[in-house]
């Protein structure tokens, strides 16, 4: 070997190791809407979901802008781990809501993969039917986004809004009905497939002041005291949530209404998100109700 071969072999040893790069920052905190999420390789509906990762440990969760309470939501992450960890405990109360995941973050979009309650933590950002991971890809809520956007609205666009405003707008078809209001008495029950054997006579009514009342039998003998509720007939499909005397949800659930026959899909206490199909699949815990409407007496 030359003196220059030597030469270069001295340089290269001699050199300083180049750095690592920067880890990319990977702090939760913040704001972030909901883009997607996939269970057990399923996705489930999540419109209007936004999660709140606070400075101290709080995960906070909106629907529609109103808070979804819940009794010692928190969460925590590792940033520093590979790939980042986090977990997720819908109440630290009861160790059965502790869920175990692992997250990453590009720009302004957040993806975690996570565990089922008291479960493994995934090794690799998949959702498939066997393992019962959920994915959550969301997307950092930026609060200036509004504002920015109206700014950029130039005058053609504006005089295009005027113009819609002024013309005459198409007639919508006339809406079904879909009042809940009444007695219906209960034809099935279902829940992750299996069917629930309903008392005969079981009886629900709905009142115009938002309370279910249940009746086991026609005589009018009250199974538990009233229940509150909402509906949104202006929703596709319309929603229907169960909620506590303050008007928090607990429970979230869609309906139908299809001439005498009301199909009722809620989702368990512990689910966040609202149930898409009318449906109970196997392993699901949605709750569905067929109910049939009772005719007055004439």
């Amino acid at each position: 070997m030359n003196a220059i071969g030597w030469l270069g072999l001295a340089l290269a040893a001699s050199a300083p190791a180049l750095k690592d790069p920067p880890k990319k920052a990977q702090d939760l905190t913040g704001e972030w809407m909901v883009e997607r999420v996939t269970a057990a390789g399923r996705p489930l509906e999540s419109s209007n979901l936004v999660y709140k990762f606070t400075a101290d440990g709080k995960w906070v969760i909106f629907r529609e802008g109103m808070e979804l309470t819940a009794p010692n939501r928190q969460y925590a992450a590792d940033p520093k781990a590979s790939p980042a960890t986090v977990e997720l405990i819908s109440d630290s109360t009861r160790a059965a809501t502790y869920r175990e995941g692992i997250y990453e973050m590009d720009g302004d979009t957040l993806t975690m993969c996570v565990g089922p309650p008291q479960g493994a933590r995934p090794t690799k950002f998949e959702s498939i039917g066997e393992d019962r991971n959920t994915i959550y890809v969301l997307k950092r809520k930026k609060k200036d986004r509004a504002i920015r956007g109206a700014k950029s609205m130039n005058a053609a666009l504006l005089i295009g809004l005027t113009l819609g405003i002024s013309a005459p707008a198409p007639k919508d078809p006339p809406k079904k009905d879909v009042n809940i209001v009444g007695e219906w008495v209960v034809e099935s029950q279902m829940s992750g497939w299996a069917p629930i054997k309903s008392p005969a006579g079981l009886t629900f009514e709905f009142t115009s002041d938002g309370k279910w009342v249940i009746h086991r039998d026609r005589a009018g003998a009250k199974t538990a005291p009233p229940r509150n509720y909402t509906v949104n007939s202006n929703t596709d499909p319309p929603t229907f949530d169960i909620v506590s005397q303050s008007g928090s949800p607990l429970a979230l659930g869609i309906y139908k209404v299809e001439g005498d026959t009301l199909t009722i899909c809620f989702a368990s206490p512990a689910e966040e998100e609202r149930p898409k199909t009318f449906e109970s699949a196997d392993g699901s815990r949605n709750m569905l109700i067929v109910l049939k409407r009772v005719k007055k007496k004439e």
